[in-house]
């Protein structure tokens, strides 16, 4: 487990398959929840930071500093994520980090070169490629298959994330067998990585602010909306 840290971390992830809430003390104590679900996030989010909170006898005050993902993932899941920290954040008058979710899943595997792959319910992907130190080797980016087959072209990469399966169905086998090394899956992100890299992070840069990597969809109706003609004015 990582820390002692200088202050006491609330840290928590609303944005992939559930709700990951971890506390970290300045003297090395720490208490973690994990629930997989992909619904009723915000009923489960702030009881089970009064569970972790309570585990090691802090209160809200005693928190330093709010670390949470900003994305990309869950729309839903992220909103919560992020509404929660800010709330805390402003009530509380602490600092509020806002941390990659593809950079979390990069720092549950320092020491190999990764490809995190996140799903996003449709055609494409979430991606960004790291080195071992963490480091990104790419901007975050959402590509469909055959794009990626020409735009990334390191590695070979640890696959990790929450679309991998889909992914490795998607791509062809020549470009697996040059690029990959194997997979891990997940689908929660580990609060100990989490609060690692925003003790690391400064505030006024890590904002948390969501990081949307591109536009929500908005379907035309298939017929217009009729228009009502104005009377002329006499």
């Amino acid at each position: 487990m990582t820390g002692p840290f200088a202050e006491n971390i609330l840290c928590f992830d609303t944005a992939l398959g559930g709700v990951s809430v971890g506390v970290f003390t300045q003297d090395g104590r720490h208490a973690v929840r994990q629930v997989e679900t992909l619904r009723d996030q915000a009923a489960i989010l702030v009881p089970l930071i009064n569970a972790a909170l309570e585990e090691v006898s802090l209160s809200y005050q005693d928190v330093g500093r709010i670390v949470t993902t900003i994305g990309p993932g869950s729309f839903t899941g992220l909103r919560i994520g992020l509404s929660t920290a800010r709330s805390l954040g402003l009530a509380l008058g602490m600092p509020v980090v806002g941390i990659s979710t593809l950079q979390a899943c990069a720092a549950m595997h320092r020491g190999q070169d990764v490809l995190c792959v996140l799903e996003t319910k449709r055609k494409d992907f979430y991606l960004q490629a790291f080195d071992a130190d963490g480091n990104a080797q790419t901007e975050p980016l959402a590509l469909t298959a055959e794009e990626i087959e020409t735009q990334v072209t390191g590695g070979p990469y640890l696959l990790v994330g929450d679309a991998g399966i889909r992914f490795e169905e998607a791509m062809p086998e020549s470009w697996k067998v040059k690029h990959l090394q194997g997979r891990t899956d997940l689908t929660l992100i580990d609060p100990a990585s989490l609060a690692e890299l925003g003790a690391q992070a400064d505030p006024e840069t890590a904002r948390p602010d969501p990081l949307y990597l591109r536009g929500a969809d908005v379907s035309q109706p298939k017929h217009p909306p009729r228009k009502i003609k104005q009377a002329a004015s006499k």
